[in-house]
């Protein structure tokens, strides 16, 4: 796990995995309920549509 983030809407928290192949992805899909997930949604990212933007300061 890359990352998680809690967030707003009907999901609660936005998992960041990077897996060798579907079957690592899927065995820990698998261990998700072991600490409390009660439902996953999957998404796979296919690549950037845009880079990210330095976060601009404050003066």
């Amino acid at each position: 796990m890359l990352r998680a983030d809690a967030i707003a809407g009907a999901d609660d928290v936005l998992l960041h995995i990077a897996a060798a192949d579907a079957r690592e992805l899927q065995d820990l899909l698998r261990t998700l309920p072991r600490i409390g997930a009660r439902r996953v949604t999957t998404l796979l990212r296919l690549g950037a549509v845009k880079t990210p933007a330095p976060v601009p300061a404050r003066p």
